[in-house]
């Protein structure tokens, strides 16, 4: 495993990520910078540095990307040890079987999404507003996170984020 040591801009990126008070985030970057390492690190600081547990965070993406890029990225880093992540891909029964696994990040492709609507139907397994089944563009990874109470609690308890 290696050692994951930020560079200037995953810092930058990494901030953004943490900024207090903001809903959504995007991170925009080309292939190779970075920006997988630096979702997981933040939702490895989030999950198991500041106890989070609203609920679990959901990637989506294209079916190359999630099956193979987010899981090796998460065993490639050795402070991403302690992150669940679990791919919900394959046959209808393998990916029922990978919902039901505990996680604390499912990767899904967009080809399943709708699928993943009508698997929850209106469970608040992954709460927050009542999904929408639309297809996002082909091009972009989505990432819908609901780890803001987390964020929220370093303005509360005034906590130093590790990487400023």
């Amino acid at each position: 495993m290696t050692v994951f040591v930020p560079r200037d801009y995953q810092r930058l990126m990494l901030m953004h990520l943490a900024r207090p008070g903001v809903r959504r985030r995007n991170l925009w970057g080309g292939m190779g910078v970075g920006k997988t390492v630096t979702v997981l690190t933040y939702l490895d600081w989030c999950y198991n540095e500041l106890g989070a547990e609203p609920g679990p965070t959901l990637v989506i993406g294209p079916l190359r990307v999630v099956q193979s890029v987010w899981p090796e990225e998460q065993a490639k880093w050795a402070h991403l040890s302690r992150l669940k992540l679990v791919t919900i891909t394959g046959t209808a029964e393998e990916r029922l079987a990978a919902l039901k696994r505990p996680a604390q990040v499912y990767c899904i492709n967009y080809d399943n999404l709708l699928w993943l609507f009508d698997a929850l139907g209106t469970s608040s397994r992954f709460p927050g507003e009542p999904w929408r089944p639309e297809l996002p563009e082909r091009n972009l990874i989505w990432m819908f996170a609901s780890v803001d109470p987390a964020i929220n609690q370093l303005q509360e308890r005034n906590l130093p984020i590790p990487w400023a």
